[in-house]
């Protein structure tokens, strides 16, 4: 760590309340593309993507072109454009217009709302809150071990990754919690036997396990737990915020599956660094409870964040960094799977597209001090990593490998030869 590095870390510490933040991550100052430049001037590959929100990287052209041109200065007074409303009670036309591309591209043959919230888990708060009133007589909701909605309300409710995340904090027995990817007959017994199905009001899930470690549902059980849905008339919530918008191959999660959710979230890469999130329902759930004012925010689909948002999809299309995402996924997952063959009692890897996962384990128990080893030589590496996993933060055995959707095979390759050698160097 340089040393201006050094003196904004404590100045941070003196002056931040926030608690997430690596000892050892770069002071990061600018970006271009795949690359990070911390305040000393070392470069770095964004190999979290800042845990999705820089999808496409920085700077991307497209994005920049649409900002500039949106804030560049008119001689009429009338056409100056919006820098702030309050979207929950001023219309604005960027907001229907982004609503409108957000129903475009999600799944689902059916007419469709889509609701705003500056962040994810606000998202998915809102969510549980416009389930609850359409379906008061289901007061219950399932979750799995694993998920990480947010940190905010019925969020932090449904979470389920690490205990510090909500530890203090109220629990509600209406939030119920079933093992990911295992157990049929728990399944079974949970809805049908514990509680009646036509108490259960809606299943929360991602499709891949983010900070749950990088986790892919199992098609089978995903199968099983789509037809109990289908049984007993189970909304079913797809909490696409950080594997959605091309991150897996595909631009949704849930079409690697074939699932149409009834109701999908996505965020993070979707507001291009800025605040913004959505979540879209299938508009044949709406019924009479539904009224105005049901739901609303100060921060609802702001014009810089709709500008963005509209410009990342516009990018994503017209880049087709979905199929990118996909072929770079291919390389990316038979790179990692090579240390799993070399030494199948230290690594597992797993994943789909450019959300993948390296896990350290020896024997199958988390091998934390191989991982942080890791982390430490990659860094000095230029490659810094973000952990993921169950249970204590400090005790996540698995490193996310999740760069930028604009990375190409020598960029890609030039990193995979970098954790190569590291990992070589750690295994003699």
């Amino acid at each position: 760590m340089g040393p201006k590095s050094k003196e904004l870390r404590d100045r941070f510490e003196e002056s931040v309340l926030v608690s997430t933040h690596g000892s050892c991550s770069p002071v990061i100052a600018t970006g271009n593309g795949i690359y990070v430049w911390d305040v000393d001037g070392y470069r770095y590959v964004d190999m979290s993507s800042q845990v999705g929100i820089s999808s496409l990287g920085q700077r991307h052209p497209i994005v920049m072109k649409d900002i500039i041109e949106y804030y560049s200065e008119s001689e009429d007074q009338r056409d100056g454009k919006l820098t702030a409303c309050i979207g929950s009670d001023f219309i604005h036309p960027l907001m229907v217009e982004l609503a409108e591309e957000l129903k475009r591209i999600t799944p689902g043959n059916f007419p469709k709302k889509v609701g705003f919230k500056a962040g994810g888990g606000e998202a998915i708060d809102s969510c549980v809150k416009f389930l609850k009133k359409i379906s008061p007589g289901r007061p219950f909701f399932l979750s799995f071990v694993g998920a990480f909605h947010g940190r905010v309300g019925s969020a932090l409710q449904l979470t389920c990754s690490k205990y510090v995340q909500k530890d203090g904090y109220e629990r509600s027995g209406y939030f119920i919690k079933a093992p990911f990817n295992t157990d049929f007959d728990y399944l079974r017994s949970l809805i049908g036997c514990e509680f009646r199905g036509d108490q259960i009001n809606a299943v929360f899930l991602e499709l891949i396990q983010g900070e749950g470690g990088i986790v892919p549902a199992d098609s089978i059980w995903l199968a099983e737990l789509m037809e109990i849905c289908k049984e007993y008339d189970i909304a079913v919530v797809d909490d696409e915020i950080q594997a959605g918008l091309g991150r897996t191959g595909k631009m949704w999660a849930c079409e690697h599956y074939g699932v149409i959710p009834d109701i999908l979230v996505t965020s993070k890469a979707l507001g291009f660094g800025s605040a913004i999130a959505a979540f879209v329902v299938d508009a044949n759930l709406i019924n009479e409870n539904i009224t105005k004012g049901w739901d609303s925010e100060t921060s609802y689909a702001p014009p810089d964040a709709c500008l963005k948002a509209l410009a990342t999809i516009r990018a994503i299309e017209k880049e087709n960094l979905v199929a990118n995402a996909e072929k770079m996924g291919e390389i990316l997952s038979r790179r990692l799977k090579v240390f799993e063959c070399l030494y199948p009692q230290y690594y597992k890897a797993r994943g789909i597209g450019l959300m993948c996962g390296l896990e350290f384990s020896l024997n199958g128990r988390p091998d934390i001090r191989t991982r942080d080893e890791f982390i430490r030589q990659a860094l000095n590496e230029g490659l810094p990593f973000m952990g993921a996993g169950r249970g204590k933060p400090e005790k996540n055995p698995t490193v996310r490998f999740m760069p930028p959707l604009c990375i190409n095979a020598e960029q890609l390759n030039d990193v995979m030869d970098r954790v190569e050698k590291i990992i070589f160097n750690i295994m003699s």
